[in-house]
């Protein structure tokens, strides 16, 4: 049985204040999650490419993505990462995966930034 837990570790750097929140996807962590938004200006969500077309795991990330946009998170980075599981064609896999993440953005109710550029970026994870 895998044991997940809250963690926060907060950190400067330069005259900015950074706090990483680790929490998962789960409703035992979503009072943590929460708060942790509440008081943050960009959000980082790491998905992975193997469980995403999970219904399960899709309504997560539109909690998620709802709460980010109700609580003022301005920019939101997701990391698609456990590609390297579906080499070779993992190019087609991460195109497919970020057009539907997309979507899920949209369906959450986030908007283009102010400057037009999507407050959403998808990237893909480097460490394989």
């Amino acid at each position: 049985m895998c044991s997940h837990t809250y963690k926060y570790r907060p950190f400067s750097s330069g005259e900015n204040s950074i706090n990483l929140i680790d929490a998962p996807g789960r409703k035992k962590f979503v009072k943590n999650k929460m708060a942790s938004l509440f008081l943050a200006d960009h959000a980082i969500l790491v998905v992975s490419a193997s469980s995403i077309e999970d219904p399960l795991v899709e309504d997560v990330l539109i909690q998620d993505l709802i709460c980010c946009r109700v609580l003022g998170v301005q920019k939101i980075l997701v990391i698609i990462n456990k590609l390297d599981l579906f080499h070779p064609h993992s190019e087609t896999v991460f195109e497919r995966l970020s057009n539907e993440l997309q979507s899920l953005f949209k369906r959450a109710g986030c908007r283009k930034s102010r400057t037009n550029h999507s407050s959403l970026h998808i990237e893909r994870s480097k460490f394989c």
